[in-house]
């Protein structure tokens, strides 16, 4: 249907058409006022002031208000009204872009996409976005090749235990009951990403103008370390085609631009299964990780189940049992130790304890998971340009 619609969009005025698409965004934006912001204006008069805004100008000053709002305190301490404020008032304003005279479709989307970013996911913007997308000349790339890889170093710790295409039961009782590491062959070999995500004017086709937050810098525990919202188009043409330090981490790329991409990949059966609560379907976050060679993941643990599936490149991946974490002089979820690619003998140095850490190394590759229990240390190099799904769930 997109297709038909960018078709029909062609050919009767890219403007002439998006008057529709303007109706169908203030209907959101109503409903979403209603059910989320309406109620909250009596009380808070800042907010009310906000939205007594009219024309573009007004608008914009208070869209400035809202994102200063948002940012003057810890994101996690948020008044999720303030969030939905956001995406409403950024709707107004896109509104009245769409029915100026003159506008850039750059410019639009990039409003919907950090209020998307903002706001959460919502069905109704991704598929106006994706579509306001495809109206945009496509960013065209001539014989582009990924970064080749490298090799680190040979691995030092216990091997990873492999297993072809086990069943869910098997799965339930030899990895996640006895919390034990596996990587999991032929279980997503029918994956169109696999073969699909190695060409970059594909991916620069449903991505090219899309915001998306980028981690510049080594570490994000370091004072160099930033995170910058910019296309991916700039992101893959700046820094991973130039091999220059950024990285697309932890984020949930699928919710951002609708189906299309998600048709890529499935789901495994394996996250629907629970040791809490076996009658109930585990809610599954899924989050997507692409760089560069060299990109670094600092040894850190995560408290869900984990299945990191590989689909371009290959990553060099140490995890660490539980019981070593005091030996890992962790701050939080993260460890101390930044570099656990030296050799061992330099990290004792400066990290005596280590020396009673034993890990287990392994270097997934294209079409292997990687399964890895709640709280168990993990260390992730990139040796080539890489693109990684990975699947939470409690």
């Amino acid at each position: 249907m997109e297709e038909i619609d960018v078709l029909i969009a062609k050919r009767m005025g890219v403007h002439l058409y998006l008057s529709g698409v303007v109706g169908e965004l203030l209907e959101f934006q109503n409903a979403l006022f209603e059910s989320s912001v309406k109620t909250e204006l009596n009380s808070d008069l800042e907010l009310f002031q906000a939205f007594c805004a009219s024309d573009n100008m007004a608008l914009k000053h208070s869209q400035h208000f809202i994102w200063s709002r948002l940012h003057d305190r810890k994101w996690d301490t948020v008044d999720p009204m303030w969030r939905m404020a956001y995406v409403v008032i950024t709707i107004r304003l896109v509104s009245g872009i769409l029915q100026s005279k003159s506008f850039n479709l750059k410019q639009v989307l990039e409003e919907i996409d950090v209020a998307l970013i903002i706001g959460g996911p919502f069905s109704e913007l991704h598929e106006i976005a994706a579509l306001i997308h495809k109206l945009i000349d496509r960013c065209i790339v001539q014989d582009v090749q990924w970064s080749s890889s490298f090799i680190l170093k040979t691995n030092e710790g216990n091997a990873v235990t492999y297993k072809s295409t086990p069943s869910i039961p098997w799965f339930r009782e030899n990895a996640m009951k006895i919390q034990e590491p596996h990587i999991l062959l032929n279980t997503m070999d029918h994956w169109p990403a696999l073969s699909k995500w190695k060409n970059m004017q594909y991916l620069l086709d449903l991505l090219a103008y899309r915001t998306v937050p980028v981690e510049v810098g080594f570490d994000y525990l370091d004072d160099s370390w930033s995170q910058k919202l910019m296309t991916f188009g700039e992101f893959a043409l700046d820094y991973l085609l130039e091999d220059r330090k950024g990285y697309l981490a932890q984020f949930e790329l699928f919710d951002l631009v609708g189906s299309e991409l998600k048709r890529d990949i499935v789901i495994p059966d394996y996250c629907t299964l629970s040791l809490h609560s076996p009658s109930e379907l585990p809610v599954v976050s899924v989050n997507i990780w692409i760089g560069p060679a060299k990109t670094i993941s600092r040894c850190h643990f995560d408290l869900k189940h984990n299945l990191l599936c590989q689909v371009v490149g290959t990553k060099r991946i140490k995890i660490i049992h539980p019981k070593y974490t005091d030996y890992l002089y962790p701050i939080g979820n993260t460890s101390g130790i930044l570099d656990l690619d030296a050799p061992k003998e330099e990290i004792i140095s400066d990290f005596p304890n280590y020396t009673h850490v034993v890990s287990q190394d392994c270097v997934l590759q294209p079409g292997e998971m990687l399964y890895i229990p709640p709280g168990f240390w993990h260390y992730v190099v990139a040796e080539s340009f890489s693109i990684s799904v990975s699947f939470w769930w409690d």
